[in-house]
């Protein structure tokens, strides 16, 4: 299950937005407990996130934004930790989930992993390996400096930095 600092979404379900694009919502958990509910703006703008449990989002940001800042692993702007917040978290959350289902699909496919090339200036792409095919893979892909490449070749590689 896709994961980030022991937050996660469950019950992801899709919905249109208002020109008919495909969006999502979930329930957020945190620690194994649900603490409320998020959703995709269907007009475009920031995400929603209803906090059923009155916890201290802004305490938990602290942490989030000190793992942005050293840990991050999608392509960044500057300074994001400064503007990154529980809504952005929810959308990191529900990208790895949907990176996480082109993975288990791949599985099936009897492909060994995904390959992720995330960019801040251009749309992220997944490309699918075999074996001994990701160094291949890695040296024929076009990046620049700004790209980030993450390599997933286990469920596990979804849960990202949780606290023991």
């Amino acid at each position: 299950m896709a994961k980030i600092k022991d937050f996660e979404i469950k019950n992801i379900v899709q919905f249109k937005g208002h020109e008919l694009e495909s969006l999502e919502q979930g329930d957020v958990y945190y620690k194994g407990e649900k603490i409320g509910f998020f959703s995709e703006d269907m007009w475009g703008g920031e995400g929603i996130f209803h906090d059923y449990r009155k916890v201290n989002i802004k305490e938990l940001m602290v942490d989030i934004k000190e793992w942005v800042k050293n840990n991050y692993i999608f392509a960044k702007f500057p300074n994001l930790e400064e503007y990154y917040n529980i809504n952005m978290l929810m959308e990191d959350i529900l990208r790895l989930t949907e990176i996480e289902t082109d993975f288990k699909k791949a599985k099936k496919e009897k492909w060994e992993g995904l390959l992720l090339v995330d960019s801040f200036k251009r749309m992220p792409k997944t490309y699918a390996f075999r074996n001994s095919g990701l160094k291949k893979l890695v040296a024929r892909v076009n990046t620049n400096d700004e790209d980030v490449m993450l390599v997933f070749r286990e469920d596990k590689d979804f849960s990202l930095i949780s606290s023991k």
